[in-house]
């Protein structure tokens, strides 16, 4: 993955569920209790988010020059696929069995967004 240059991880934009299932891309405000998420497109009115289903931008981009968000999966190279996280001090890409993916890939969905990804990467999990 490609940093961004001139990236500004404090604008906190954030891709999420809106309330009728869809996904959106937005920025995230927390304030008195409320996630709250303001889309970037469409209707600009903010909505109250899942916790759990908002992930933050990464600041990287694939390999089709995609921006890459946290629980995004990529398609290797290599036809393995990897999930981007956040390790607690730094963005990794990890195969299904958790050791660390270097190389390039491109973004196949959002395993944190959609059950079809989630469902597909444990499978890999599970062929290991």
């Amino acid at each position: 993955m490609a940093d961004i240059p001139g990236f500004n991880p404090n604008y906190m934009l954030v891709k999420t569920l809106s309330p009728t299932g869809e996904i959106v891309y937005g920025y995230y405000e927390y304030a008195h209790g409320i996630h709250a998420v303001t889309p970037t497109l469409g209707d600009f009115l903010p909505f109250r988010a899942q916790p759990e289903k908002i992930c933050r931008c990464t600041g990287r981009m694939d390999a089709a020059g995609r921006l890459v968000y946290d629980h995004d999966m990529l398609d290797t190279q290599s036809g393995r696929l990897c999930e981007t996280v956040w390790d607690g001090s730094n963005w990794v890409m990890l195969y299904a069995d958790g050791t660390v993916c270097d190389e390039p890939g491109t973004l196949c969905g959002n395993i944190c967004l959609d059950d079809q990804c989630r469902a597909l990467f444990d499978s890999q999990r599970e062929d290991g």
